[in-house]
C-alpha cells in the first residue's frame, strides 16, 4: 500500500519520441530498495553518490532503470507541500515540477512498457507512501479512516523556459 495516488506518465520530448534524454531532479536524500522481484526491502538508504543520487539534475539514458521509491520527508507532515521533482525537456523548453504532501515519490523510467508503447516511452512520477509502509513502522505512514479524512496533494506544474 503507498496511498492513494495517480500514476501519469510523462514525456516532454514529444509524440512519437522517447523519453529519454530529459533531465531528472529529486528533493530526495534517501530511498528505499528493492530485491530481485522489486519488492521493498524495508530500508531506508541514503542518496549520496550512489547510483540514485538524483539530488544534483541528472540526464536520464538507458542505464537509468529506475522504479524506486525517493523519500523526500522521513517524518510525516502532510500540512507541507514540498517540492518532489523537476523534469526538463531534452530540449531544454519545458519543465514539469512535482509538489505534494507525500512524503516520498515512485519514479520509473518506463522500461518496462510494451503493447501500446515502447519502453522509455515516458516517465512516471507518483508522489506517494513509501510502498509496503504498514509493514515497516519506520516508514512515514498514516491509517485512512473516515475521521479524519486523509487530505493529499499533488501538484503538477508545467512550465515553458
Amino acid at each position: 500500500m503507498a496511498g492513494p495516488t495517480s500514476h501519469p506518465y510523462f514525456n516532454l520530448n514529444g509524440i512519437n519520441n522517447c523519453a529519454q534524454g530529459h533531465t531528472l531532479k529529486l528533493a530526495a536524500a534517501h530511498y528505499t530498495p528493492v530485491d530481485a522481484q522489486s519488492i521493498p526491502t524495508g530500508s531506508v538508504t541514503p542518496v549520496d553518490n550512489a547510483p540514485f543520487d538524483y539530488t544534483s539534475a541528472r540526464i536520464l539514458n538507458k542505464a537509468d532503470k529506475i522504479d524506486h521509491n525517493f523519500v523526500s520527508e522521513q517524518t510525516l507532515n502532510l500540512q507541507t507541500i514540498n517540492q518532489h521533482a523537476e523534469l526538463t525537456s531534452p530540449d531544454n523548453k519545458l519543465m514539469l515540477n512535482v509538489l505534494s504532501n507525500y512524503p516520498a515519490i515512485q519514479v520509473y523510467t518506463g522500461h518496462h512498457l510494451k503493447d501500446t508503447f515502447n519502453a522509455f516511452d515516458g516517465i512516471c512520477l507518483e508522489p506517494q507512501f513509501c510502498p509496503d509502509s504498514p509493514n515497516n513502522p519506520h516508514f512515514p505512514f498514516t491509517f485512512l479512516a473516515p475521521e479524519p479524512p486523509l487530505q493529499t496533494h499533488i501538484n503538477y506544474c508545467l512550465t515553458t523556459l
